[in-house]
């Protein structure tokens, strides 16, 4: 009986290594040279992708043992590399951002700016209603941040500068006019009745900054407020109560952290004042609670600044404290000794704001105050007239 032989075995095919040992030189020459152009967030994309194509093609022609990983697996990668580079590069990373944040300078790998992106995220609230992403785009200036914010109407708030200190501009909005509240309104009862044209209550600062972007209190402060901004101008006008809204601009208010300047608590502050004070004339009476409460929360605001603090923000708290102020007297008298501190405050305000644009800068908010400054002066035109017809 002629005996069964055993089947011989085959050699394996020849292994071909040297494309996996050039796509892992690829990889690390490629780490280094996006080191050495910055390590910015437009070097990686652009450094990834060109590497992405280089170690796929050494790796297409590697094989072990003769086996060969089959070329339709790469097409996955291939289309998701492509997809991802277009995305990249339309931007579409911001998408319907209501707050994003430029790579922080001086974070080389964006670690920090990464972390504060998802701090942000938590802190803010899942229903849509904001969006927190980041730009690739490099912003070292304020004047870079409002071009920024000029291109694109969804949004609010760029977050740019150091892991150590931030600035976050912001979109501005028109001043709320007190004689475009309704004709039933108390601030129209009390325009007619103080013989003042108009006075605007500012409802946007151009800008705050706050320091060290690892604290967890700076996310959740930069998140919270993120939510707040878009919505702010909008809820003002509207005459159904938010105490949604309230209760969230207290809870940013109070938050603490080992921040180096408080400066930044300040904006929290004045949305809650201003909250009160168009709350306490919108409807057919005073609401003095209201009016108090905005003057408590008036006063909190100023008490973040030191003097050279934000002074955009000490424009927007002083100008819609004066009207507060106004407001509050009860009597002649008093709202003549309110009108001579208000107009006092503003026209200090004022001055200031023309020796800066003198120096070449240029003070945002000022018009508000000088415009509400020049109705009480014309207000006392229309009393004088009144009295002398009389």
């Amino acid at each position: 009986m002629r005996g069964l032989s055993s089947p011989v075995p085959q050699a394996a095919g020849p292994s071909n290594v040297r494309p996996l040992v050039i796509a892992l030189s690829l990889a690390a020459a490629g780490g280094i040279a996006i080191q050495a152009f910055g390590g910015g967030a437009h070097a990686r994309s652009v450094g990834q992708l060109l590497l992405f194509v280089l170690v796929l093609a050494a790796l297409c022609r590697a094989s072990l043992g003769g086996i060969a990983i089959p070329r339709w697996v790469w097409a996955p990668a291939v289309l998701t590399a492509s997809l991802g580079a277009i995305l990249r590069h339309a931007a579409l990373d911001v998408s319907e951002s209501a707050f994003v944040i430029a790579p922080l300078v001086q974070d080389t790998l964006q670690a920090d700016t990464k972390i504060l992106r998802d701090r942000m995220r938590d802190s803010a609230s899942h229903d849509g209603g904001v969006h927190i992403g980041t730009v690739s785009r490099l912003i070292g200036s304020a004047a870079d941040a409002e071009r920024l914010l000029h291109s694109d109407a969804s949004v609010w708030g760029v977050v740019w500068g150091t892991p150590r200190w931030m600035n976050v501009s912001l979109r501005m909005s028109p001043p709320i006019s007190l004689a475009a509240l309704p004709p039933e309104s108390y601030a129209r009862k009390f325009l007619r009745e103080r013989r003042v044209p108009d006075l605007a209550v500012a409802v946007s600062v151009p800008w705050l900054g706050i320091s060290h972007a690892k604290l967890p209190a700076t996310g959740h402060f930069l998140g919270s407020l993120a939510e707040a901004l878009p919505a702010f101008p909008k809820i003002l006008v509207q005459p159904r109560d938010e105490a949604e809204l309230e209760m969230q601009l207290r809870g940013i208010s109070a938050l603490q952290a080992a921040w180096t300047s408080n400066a930044h608590r300040a904006v929290p502050f004045w949305m809650t004042g201003t909250y009160h004070l168009v709350r306490a004339v919108s409807g057919p009476q005073l609401e003095r609670g209201e009016l108090k409460c905005a003057l408590e929360s008036f006063a909190r605001a100023q008490a973040q600044l030191l003097p050279g603090n934000n002074r955009e923000a000490q424009i927007a708290i002083a100008n819609n404290q004066g009207i507060a102020t106004l407001l509050a007297a009860a009597g002649e008298r008093e709202f003549r000794g309110a009108k001579r501190e208000v107009s006092a405050s503003w026209s200090r305000i004022a001055a200031k704001g023309s020796r800066r644009r003198a120096a070449g800068e240029q003070p945002v908010g000022l018009a508000v105050v000088q415009s509400n400054l020049k109705a009480l002066r014309e207000g006392d035109g229309e009393r004088r007239e009144h009295r002398a017809r009389r």
